[in-house]
């Protein structure tokens, strides 16, 4: 325990991940697309520099609420694959913006 929490700090911080998960379906919902997919892979990669740069325990906390948001990246396939079916997408227009995705998905966890 390097920063030394307290239960109900841990207890909160636990919180407010769930929350940003929360706001980061709530986007995911709102906003389907490749813009999506990109912010919750920045607000990955931002949130985890954040923790390992800044021993602190304000940075953790508030990354932990970042790092939900990442839960756009998986909730999207399920989105894309119910936006083909109520499109009436042909099976190879969904194969290549599935393929995109996964693309994406890769390059930014690579970034």
């Amino acid at each position: 325990d390097d920063l030394h929490f307290s239960y109900p700090t841990a207890a909160a911080t636990l919180g407010l991940y769930c929350l940003g998960r929360l706001v980061g379906a709530h986007l995911a919902g709102s906003w389907v697309g490749s813009v999506t997919m990109v912010f919750g892979t920045l607000c990955g990669g931002i949130a985890w520099v954040s923790i390992l740069l800044f021993e602190h325990k304000v940075v953790f906390i508030g990354a932990s609420f970042v790092l939900g948001f990442t839960e756009t990246v998986t909730g999207l396939d399920t989105m894309l694959k119910m936006e083909s079916l109520i499109l009436d997408r042909a099976p190879e227009q969904t194969q290549i913006i599935f393929r995109g995705q996964l693309i994406s998905t890769c390059v930014g966890v690579f970034l």
